[in-house]
């Protein structure tokens, strides 16, 4: 039973530690994302996707995402 904690303890451990060496990202700053709406306009989905998309860019501070 011990040695089984201590591998627990090391596998958490190296959870922990293992994100320390690869930093993230500047996103979405790259380039502006974009969403794709796969029905036609008009339709539920994209009424919906009108309305949330500028939600979501104020929410993320992305002034480029546009709903296409």
């Amino acid at each position: 039973m011990q040695v089984l904690k201590r591998i627990f303890a090391v596998a958490a451990l190296c959870a922990v530690l293992a994100p320390i060496g690869a930093p993230a990202q500047e996103w979405p700053k790259q380039k502006p994302v974009q969403f794709i709406v796969a029905f036609g306009p008009g339709s539920t989905t994209d009424i919906v996707g009108r309305e949330e998309i500028p939600k979501w860019a104020k929410a993320v501070k992305d002034s480029g995402a546009k709903a296409d």
